[in-house]
């Protein structure tokens, strides 16, 4: 996939964003647009160095949890970009998923670390809510 393909799928992650919005670090941005393509698919880091490159008056930049944080600038993006209904219910099932083996499974040229002191990463917080315990432990075959 060349970095202006997986345009669309980065678009739909923020889309599907919740909070201020996805960070770049620690691959969460990349493993949400990959999770919700339509097909398999890998996100380059280039692709998002693209995209933010090219998309900068469609992207606001904020922070949550002392990181830099991408979203969609406007509502109508956002509401062109999600898909709402059963489906939207399934993809955060299959998000869900994604965080959880990429954060049972750190990459290792990752800055975290079991003792790292930096706050928790979204996605850390995402699979640490009521609700998505219990997705957890069915995913690893513990429920």
């Amino acid at each position: 996939m060349t970095p202006h393909q997986a345009f669309r799928p980065l678009l739909h992650a923020l889309a599907l964003a919740q909070g201020r919005g996805l960070p770049v670090r620690d691959g969460i941005w990349s493993t949400i647009a990959a999770a919700s393509a339509p097909q398999e698919t890998a996100i380059i880091d280039r692709a998002i160095s693209d995209l933010t490159a090219e998309a900068t008056p469609y992207l606001m930049l904020d922070t949550e949890a002392e990181q830099t944080v991408y979203r969609l600038a406007h509502r109508p993006f956002t509401e062109h970009f999600a898909q709402f209904g059963q489906e939207h219910e399934r993809l955060h099932q299959v998000i869900t998923a994604a965080l959880t083996t990429d954060a049972a499974c750190p990459k290792p040229n990752s800055t975290r670390t079991s003792r790292s002191t930096s706050p928790p990463t979204p996605a850390f917080r995402v699979i640490q809510r009521p609700g998505v315990t219990n997705l957890r432990s069915d995913l690893h075959g513990h429920g």
